[in-house]
């Protein structure tokens, strides 16, 4: 017969497990539920040499390269400072956006590339895979754990991404 300690741990293990999964479960949620709203599209203003008339304007010397991680977990943020750029530019049409994204969220990729389309479908941006496997063994534990992730360090590889 079971005692009453081991009842209790075996109730405070399921407790805890519970409490776990439901934690893990609602912030996953949190994540696929952001919506935002469509931002306006935003015009040159008459000084601004166009990149429309190109071929392809990613190459064009008009344009204003701008490159960012991408992830879920600082999605909110991410949009906030597209919406920045955008909105304090006067060339925001020669704006270009280059995302990187983690590989290993490949289905989160596809999340962030809707999610940008929706909120902001007049947006130039191409979205490129970071291996974050391969530089998640070359990280050592910091203090802060958000310098833990690898995406943090996909700077020092922009220009074998790009």
């Amino acid at each position: 017969m079971a005692s009453t300690h081991e009842l209790n741990s075996s109730a405070l293990i399921a407790f805890c497990l519970i409490l776990i999964i439901s934690t893990n479960a609602a912030a996953i949620t949190a994540h696929q539920k952001q919506h935002f709203k469509q931002a306006p599209k935003f015009y040159n203003s008459p000084t601004c040499a166009t990149t429309a008339l190109q071929y392809t304007h990613t190459c064009s010397h008009q344009a204003v390269h701008v490159a960012m991680t991408l992830d879920i977990t600082y999605l909110r943020g991410s949009m906030a400072a597209i919406l920045s750029v955008l909105q304090h530019s006067s060339c925001p049409e020669n704006v270009i956006f280059h995302f990187v994204t983690a590989v290993s969220r490949a289905s989160a990729s596809a999340l962030l590339n809707r999610t940008l389309s929706n909120s902001f479908p007049y947006l130039n941006f191409q979205i490129y895979p970071f291996n974050d496997l391969q530089v998640a063994g070359l990280i050592s534990t910091s203090i802060r754990s958000a310098l833990d992730c690898p995406l943090n360090y996909a700077r020092n590889y922009l220009a074998n991404l790009l």
